[in-house]
């Protein structure tokens, strides 16, 4: 829509260069708001980043990975946070202030548990401060070059969260409470890529249809 809005503009903007019109009706028209680009990691790609990234880089990205959890969440979390018992992390979001619950995946609990330290931040610097948003985007811009990787932002290992959740078939309401989003709007980006999922629906649909038939079919045999 907004392709055909800037080309209609674009259009009116000629023909009053060359007179044809005294106006362009279409500066009126706003622009409709636009999600921004998605990039996606593959597993390949995932294999080929954590093998070029430093130990401490390797942490918080295979965390990211599988907690679709934001830089600054990530950056500023807490032992505090930790429940290694239950296997759980509870973030509190910066963005929008309320807490978020992440079971652990398996490859996290193994993380965590190689942890000595488990006082103050969990992914500190080597002098025990929080690492800089600056040079941690830094570091992983070096290790995306390094591996091949072009068009990935940090921010996008969120998106490759969400999206191999919904790829594996969980539903888009369960996406939105483990990203934290408080309207299911948010969350409706990803589901495009539940598509397998809708078409095995479908397929289940059409088997008990033709399941439905052949009792049909039975019962009038029958009588």
């Amino acid at each position: 829509m907004n392709r055909e809005l800037a080309l209609c503009k674009s259009a009116f903007n000629l023909a009053r260069l060359w007179k044809w019109s005294q106006s362009n009706p279409f500066t009126l028209v706003r622009f409709e708001k636009e999600q921004g680009r998605e990039r996606v990691l593959s597993h390949g790609e995932e294999d080929r980043l954590l093998e070029v990234c430093q130990e401490w880089l390797r942490e918080i990205v295979i965390f990211a990975l599988d907690t679709g959890c934001r830089e600054g969440e990530i950056l500023n979390l807490e032992w505090l946070d930790i429940d290694m018992e239950d296997r759980v992390i509870t973030v509190l979001q910066g963005k929008t202030g309320y807490p978020k619950v992440i079971p652990m995946t398996e490859r996290v609990y193994g993380l965590l548990c190689s942890e000595v330290e488990r006082a103050g931040l969990v992914f500190p610097t080597s002098n025990s401060t929080p690492f800089s948003a600056s040079n941690m985007l830094r570091s992983f811009r070096i290790a995306c070059n390094k591996s091949g990787i072009s068009g990935l932002r940090f921010h996008d290992l969120r998106h490759t969260y969400a999206s191999r959740l919904v790829r594996a078939g969980v539903d888009i309401y369960t996406v939105g409470k483990l990203l934290g989003h408080r309207s299911p709007l948010t969350t409706s980006r990803y589901a495009h890529h539940s598509l397998d999922s809708l078409r095995s629906a479908t397929k289940l649909l059409v088997q008990t249809k033709g399941r439905r038939s052949s009792v049909v079919e039975q019962v009038i045999r029958n009588h």
